[in-house]
This record gives C-alpha cells, sequence and structure tokens, in this order.
C-alpha cells in the first residue's frame, strides 16, 4: 500500500480549529504536553492519539520554530501525517 504522507525527513502537520488553521505544511518535529508530560513527535513516529494542554511547537531549536499556546487540543498521528485539533 503506497501512502503520499510517507517523506523520510518530514512530518505533514494541520494546526486548527473551527474557524482558524493556525499551520498546514511540513516540519521537523512537534513538542507537546500531555498528562504524562511533554513529548515529541518525530517523523515515521508511530501511530498515536493524545489530548494535548498548554502549548506546542512546530520545529522547536530550529529557526522555523513556532509556539502555539493552547487551552486544549486533540493530537493524532498517522502515517506521518499529525492533525491536530484545538479548543474542539
Amino acid at each position: 500500500m503506497t501512502n503520499v504522507y510517507k517523506a523520510a525527513n518530514s512530518l505533514f502537520v494541520s494546526v486548527k480549529n473551527r474557524k482558524k488553521v493556525f499551520f498546514d505544511g511540513k516540519a521537523k518535529s512537534i513538542t507537546a504536553i500531555n498528562v504524562s508530560g511533554e513529548f515529541d513527535i518525530l517523523p515515521q513516529h508511530a501511530n498515536f492519539v493524545t489530548l494535548i494542554k498548554d502549548y506546542l511547537y512546530i520545529d522547536r531549536g530550529l529557526e522555523t520554530e513556532q509556539k502555539i499556546d493552547i487551552k486544549t487540543g486533540l493530537l493524532a498521528v498517522r502515517h506521518n501525517k499529525v492533525d491536530i485539533y484545538l479548543d474542539f
């Protein structure tokens, strides 16, 4: 099965809520917080779903770094694509 989201060194990331798209594109990493603490999503990460809170970083530590402050969100990783739905 061929998957259009497979890339060796990038994630395809979408961050949005009902009214706005905050980010839609490629990234090297995602950093967020869930009930267990801070965690990172890197390319080729296992499929994963979690609730997140407080903030998330796209490309933390790189020139392309973006921080998004949030209240709550749902983060889902599947086949190198990260979908993040905020304030649902």
